[in-house]
């Protein structure tokens, strides 16, 4: 769609000072920009500190922002429903599994329907050994992420799928 043609099109959430890293829409034409550039310029002296120049760089999120604008990559901000990707992992019986205090601030990183929130929140990770502190923390962002989708029963059936949006279109706000 149009959304990303000369645009690198990531969602407007966790991105730590910079881009969030974990998924992206690009136009075909910014690849070498956007995939290989980070890797040039890190080797580079004289690329590296123009980066430094053109933005802070504490963390990977923040020197990928720095390389996009460095090299005049057009970037999109959307909303979470229109990247349907999540942090996750394998837990212990082996299936996936979204880590719950991945989701952003008040699981502000996750589409806004309360489907797709209801399969996050039966797709969660369960881990036992957490601290009292990442306890709580796992209980305020569940809390947030079901905000409003009343109450949930998890089974077999239940998780259901993930929606996205019709088009990426429509959840760019």
């Amino acid at each position: 769609p149009s959304v990303y043609r000369g645009h690198l099109v990531v969602k407007k959430c966790n991105g730590w000072g910079g881009l969030n890293d974990k998924a992206a829409l690009l136009d075909g034409r910014l690849l070498r920009q956007v995939l290989a550039r980070p890797a040039l310029d890190w080797f580079d002296d004289k690329a590296f500190r123009k980066l430094q120049e053109v933005g802070d760089i504490n963390n990977p999120e923040g020197y990928l922002l720095a390389v996009a604008r460095a090299h005049g990559v057009p970037i999109r901000l959307v909303a979470p429903g229109a990247i349907p990707a999540l942090t996750g992992r394998f837990g212990r019986n082996g299936a996936a599994c979204v880590q719950v205090l991945k989701l952003g601030e008040r699981a502000k990183c996750t589409p806004r329907d309360c489907p797709s929130r209801r399969a996050i929140f039966c797709s969660r990770c369960s881990d036992t050994n957490t601290s009292v502190a990442e306890s709580r923390a796992y209980q305020y962002q569940l809390h947030f992420l079901m905000k409003g989708c009343g109450a949930v029963a998890c089974g077999p059936r239940a998780a259901g799928r993930i929606r996205r949006s019709s088009t990426v279109q429509d959840a760019i706000s």
